[in-house]
Parts: C-alpha cells; sequence; structure tokens
C-alpha cells in the first residue's frame, strides 16, 4: 500500500473538502430546523445577535435554485424602437415612418431591429447618416454603430438591473443576457411580485417641469373634443340601445335611482351622447383641484382619456410645447374608485435627474411623510439654483417615467443641490425609488416580456420529488450491482455514495446553484457512475478466466477498461459543455450537475475502487468476489 500513498491522500482530501463545503449546508438546514421550535419573538433575537454568523453560513451553504425554493422567473425585454428613437439626430417623417415598418416587420418576424432598420433604408434609398452616426458614414457603418450602441444599452440595462435587485436585497439572485435585447431574471424567494415588477420596469426617466398655462391646455382639450365631434351615427346608435337595454332590465329587477324606467332610459342616452359629443371633457372634472394639476377623472376615465391623448393622430394636434401627465398616485377615491389628477406641464423638461450623485429614503418632518431626498453634483447644484431662483411662487412638477409625483411651489432659491420627492404610500415605496434613483436610469425602457412565479409549496414539492427519484435510483442500482456483482457491488455502491457527497461538495465550493434539473443530471449521474464500475468488473472476469494472480489481474481489467471509460465519459462531458455553453437556465443546471458528475464518477470508479482493491489483495490469502 506504500505505492498508493498518493491516491490515499488524495482520496481523503477530496473527501474531506466535500464534507468542509458542504457543512454550512448542514448548518444553515439545522438552524432552520431549531427556529421551528422557537418563538418568532426568540427567532428574532437570535438573529440580532448572530447575524454576521447567519449570513456567512447563507453565503457558504449550497444554493437551491428557482424552482426548488419558489420565487419569480422573468423575461425583460429592452425597447430596442425607443432606443433607436432616442439615439435619432433629427426627427421627420421619413425616420418615424421608417420606425413604424420596423415595429411592424419585427412583430412579425422577431428580427433585431437595428438590422431591420438598415434593410428598410436600403430598399428605401435612404442614406441613414442624417439621423446616425457621422454625415460621412455609409449605412453599413451605421449599422456597426447602431449595434455597438445596442449592445452596450443592454449590457447598461443589465448592470442597473443588477444593482437595484442587489439593493433590493433578494439573495442568489441570477440576472443573465439572452439574445439582442433580453435579460434574464430568476429572484429565489421572492414574494413581492407587484413590488418587483415596478423595480425592474422603473426607467428612472426624472424630470423636473414647469407647469403650462391652465387656459391653455383647456384650450387644447377643447379643440381635441371638438375635432373628435360625435361619433359616427351607428357607433351612437348602438351603444345607447345598449345602454337602453341595460337600463330596462335593471329597473324590472328594482329602481334604485328613485327615477321611472323613462327617465332612466333618457338618463342613459344623455350620457353616452355626451361622451360622444365631447369624450375627453365628458370624462375629466376641470377644475382647481389645489395641487396644480387642471383636473381630475376616475381610473376607468382615465385610460380613455390617455388613449385619446397618445393617439398619434391626436398627438399632432397637441402644441409642441404643451404635455400631458397624470398624478402617479391617486389623490382620493370615490364609491371605491381610485381618482387620478391631470397636469398640464411644458414639454420640454427644465432640469433632469441626470445630476443626482445621491438618493436617501427618509420620512418628511413636515407632514411626517415618505419621501426621497436628492443631493446634485456641483454642476446639477448651479443649475439647480439657477431654475429655482428664476421661477420663485412658480410650480415646478417632479415628473419620474412621466408620472407627477408632486408639484411643489418654489418659495425660494434653492442652493446646494438639494430636492425632495413626497407623495409615497410607504417607506418600502421610497427605498425602492431611493434604489433606483441611486442605480441610474436604464437607457431604454424595458418590458416584461415572460412571467412566472413558484410559490414555497410547490417548491418543497419539487425538492420532496427530485430526492425521492434519486433515492429510488440510487436504491435500484445499488440493488442491481449487489446481486450482479457481490462483494464488488459493494465497493462500486460505496464509490457512487461518495461521487454524490463530491458532486454536491463541488456545487457548494464554487457556489453554483442545485435546481430540479440539475438533480436530473445527478440521477443520470449515477447510472453513468457505475457504468464504468461495470466495464472494469467484466474485464477484470475476463482476465481471472487467464489463471493470472490477482495483482495482474487487477492491472489487466483496469487497464483495459480505461480506454472504453474514457472514450464513453470524454464525447458525453463535450456535450454538457455545449449545453452549458448555448443552453439558459433549466439547460444550463442539467449541463453542470452532468460535468461535475462525470469528473467525480471516473475519479471514484477508477482511483477510489482501484485503491480498496489493492488493500484487499495486500492481505494474506486474498480473495475478490466479482459475481
Amino acid at each position: 500500500m506504500k505505492q498508493n500513498g498518493f491516491k490515499i491522500i488524495t482520496v481523503l482530501a477530496v473527501l474531506i473538502m466535500a464534507i468542509v463545503f458542504l457543512y454550512p449546508t448542514w448548518e444553515d438546514y439545522d438552524l432552520k430546523k431549531s427556529f421551528l421550535t422557537k418563538s418568532s419573538e426568540d427567532s428574532m433575537k437570535y438573529v440580532d445577535e448572530n447575524r454576521k454568523e447567519i449570513e456567512k453560513i447563507e453565503d457558504n451553504r449550497l444554493k437551491l435554485g428557482l424552482d426548488l425554493q419558489g420565487g419569480m422567473y422573468v423575461v425583460l425585454e429592452v425597447d430596442l424602437i425607443t432606443l433607436l428613437e432616442k439615439l435619432a439626430k433629427a426627427q421627420d417623417s421619413k425616420i418615424d415612418s421608417m420606425l413604424q415598418v420596423v415595429v411592424t416587420s419585427t412583430n412579425l418576424n422577431g428580427q433585431d431591429p437595428v438590422i431591420e432598420l438598415v434593410n428598410v433604408a436600403n430598399s428605401a434609398g435612404i442614406r441613414l447618416s442624417r439621423y446616425y452616426g457621422n454625415i460621412k458614414d455609409e449605412n453599413s457603418d451605421i449599422l456597426s454603430y447602431l449595434e455597438t450602441q445596442r449592445d452596450d444599452a443592454v449590457n447598461r440595462a443589465l448592470q442597473i438591473i443588477r444593482t437595484r435587485i442587489d439593493q433590493y436585497g433578494v439573495s442568489e439572485p441570477s440576472i443573465t443576457k439572452q439574445g439582442a435585447g433580453r435579460i434574464i431574471v430568476e429572484l429565489p424567494g421572492v414574494t413581492d411580485e407587484k413590488r418587483v415588477r415596478r423595480l425592474l420596469r422603473s426607467t428612472a426617466l426624472l424630470e423636473f417641469k414647469l407647469l403650462a398655462k391652465p387656459e391653455d391646455a383647456i384650450n387644447t382639450l377643447k379643440s381635441l373634443d371638438e375635432r373628435l365631434g360625435v361619433l359616427d351615427s351607428s357607433k351612437v346608435d348602438t351603444a345607447t340601445q345598449n345602454l337602453v337595454a341595460k337600463a330596462q332590465a335593471d329597473t324590472k329587477s328594482a329602481d334604485t335611482s328613485g327615477l321611472g324606467p323613462k327617465a332612466t332610459e333618457e338618463k342613459a342616452i344623455t350620457t353616452e351622447q355626451g361622451n360622444a359629443k365631447n369624450p375627453i371633457l365628458s370624462r375629466l372634472q376641470i377644475g382647481n383641484t389645489g395641487s396644480g394639476a387642471i383636473g381630475i377623472a376616475n381610473e376607468y376615465d382615465r385610460e380613455t382619456i390617455s388613449k385619446y391623448l397618445n393617439d398619434p393622430d391626436n398627438a399632432k394636434f397637441i402644441p409642441t410645447n404643451l404635455a400631458f401627465h397624470w398624478s402617479a398616485k391617486p389623490i382620493g377615491d370615490q364609491n371605491g374608485v381610485k381618482i387620478f389628477a391631470l397636469y398640464a406641464l411644458e414639454r420640454e423638461a427644465a432640469m433632469t435627474g441626470g445630476s443626482i450623485v445621491d438618493a436617501k429614503a427618509t420620512i418628511g418632518q413636515t407632514f411626517n411623510m415618505p419621501e426621497v431626498t436628492m443631493k446634485m453634483d456641483a454642476e446639477g447644484a448651479k443649475e439647480w439654483a439657477i431654475l429655482t431662483g428664476a421661477n420663485v411662487d412658480k410650480q415646478l412638477a417632479i415628473v419620474l417615467d412621466n408620472m407627477v409625483f408632486s408639484a411643489p411651489r418654489v418659495k425660494t432659491k434653492i442652493t446646494g443641490g438639494n430636492s425632495s420627492i413626497d407623495g409615497l404610500e410607504n417607506i418600502e415605496e421610497a427605498k425602492d425609488l431611493e434604489n433606483v434613483l441611486k442605480a441610474g436610469a436604464l437607457p431604454a425602457p424595458v418590458n416584461i416580456v415572460q412571467e412566472r412565479s413558484v410559490g414555497p409549496s410547490l417548491g418543497a414539492d419539487s425538492i420532496s420529488s427530485g430526492l425521492n427519484s434519486a433515492l429510488w435510483a440510487l436504491f435500484v442500482v445499488a440493488l442491481v450491482m449487489i446481486v450482479y456483482y457481490r462483494l464488488a457491488g459493494v465497493l462500486a455502491n460505496l464509490a457512487l455514495i461518495i461521487n454524490l457527497i463530491v458532486i454536491l461538495g463541488v456545487l457548494a465550493a464554487f457556489k453554483g446553484t442545485l435546481t430540479l434539473p440539475g438533480i436530473a443530471g445527478m440521477v443520470l449521474t449515477i447510472g453513468m457512475a457505475v457504468d464504468a464500475n461495470v466495464l472494469i468488473y467484466e474485464r477484470i472476469r475476463e482476465e481471472m478466466m487467464t489463471g493470472k494472480t490477482l495483482k495482474a489481474t487487477l492491472d489487466a481489467g483496469y487497464d483495459r477498461a480505461w480506454t472504453a471509460i474514457f472514450d464513453s465519459n470524454i464525447t458525453t462531458f463535450f456535450t454538457g459543455v455545449v449545453l452549458y455553453a448555448f443552453g439558459v437556465g433549466p439547460i444550463q443546471g442539467f449541463a453542470l450537475t452532468l460535468m461535475i458528475g462525470i469528473v467525480t464518477s471516473v475519479f471514484t470508479a477508477v482511483v477510489f475502487t482501484r485503491l480498496v482493491f489493492d488493500y484487499i489483495i495486500s492481505r494474506p490469502n486474498a480473495k475478490i468476489s466479482i459475481g
């Protein structure tokens, strides 16, 4: 056994290291189990007293994937069309029409908008250098420029989202890039889906805008109503008939309005005709709300009004220096329906939030409500002082992602570059806004194109099912090996158990994540691991028939089996490499455990079992049972 000293040290070192790396996982399991027997107060006290130790355990334990502990899986897509609009040096009908064609074609064929824009321009014989890059650039040069801008925007969005998630406090998030403009976000353990959605989608476009003249805004809305006019007679008649039919049906059961059936029908007709003649102002209650807004509307009418204002055919009739924005939060409710305020603001922002260097969520001293205080850099502080000094006694709206959070009146010139955002519901929302402003603005809006949630109970079921499948696979394989190979089968099973421990230890050591597909990879590894032992044992059987000594038999058996073991495992390993390189999510989890399992199974089958056989034959009158 002296000649096997290095092998013994290697096997012991690998096994001890695997156990050491898995020990924090056992500590975490034991800790959570102990919490079940403690009261909530005792648990919180223990966490406060041992916070650093607990964080160290959580950081070093074997990580569980989204499918095993629950959470959110979100696929985000960077709005590349908006990015192309922002990058354009000039805005005219040609670029607008080209981008519209790009939107239509990309929705049909899924083509990259950047490539599609260049194709559209080439087909129309238009030089894109008028809108992008240098004036002398060819369209091929513009393509390279736009592809670089696209990649930079997606990479920046990925970094900003990662920063936001880290500040949000999600442990073990997975944030990866997919294709040209998609980002995959996996957030294990997250339960507040609405909050995460808001955090991911917020572009953090902060603007300070002056209020427009109310009379100009109201006259614009009146002009739009006049332009829209009365709906065509067929639509009015159909809508009126539907309302009359509903009113008649309601009055048959009960007349709760205090009006008779005829009066109810007349009221329905009047309402519908009023909405048809004045589709905007009939839904918007004009008047001073005390906050600088020009009017209010309920949440359902707000949606309808927004559709009219955002319609491209109507938008061109709104003055270029005027923009309409809704309040970010409802200002009240009426019979359970939320009421929102509509602000008329100057379209051009007086200042943006690009110069903000710090943000902090706090409780305001004036109204004792959550707010976010902001500090600007030197250049921003100078610009802020000029802006506030020139607009004393005027209202300045704070607009974040096109929603008005507040419109405070400037009382005096503000120096030092300090400002604040109030109108927030709770301190959690204030902290989220702080994180968003600190992380910076996304280069373009992101849309959630796919989302799914996994509940903790479903994750627990996945763990149970996965472990049961692995245990059953281990039991069946172990039973077959013992029945067929006797003592050698027991040795192969011992190698198999060590193999599984080493796989989990390697995952924990490299901070890998165990997923349900990963468990599937481990189950596959169980079969592949004993396959190597089967090849070795069959070769040893053949050598035994030649009458060689035990040592010569083992040497020949392992030497002859090695080529077949290596060839079969190396091809499977490279398959795992390809799956990991080109796959995403579950496929990568499967490939990772498969590759680790191949290496560890070859090690245990060739090194560990040979070491034990060498020990057996070194004893007097030694015998080997291979079935």
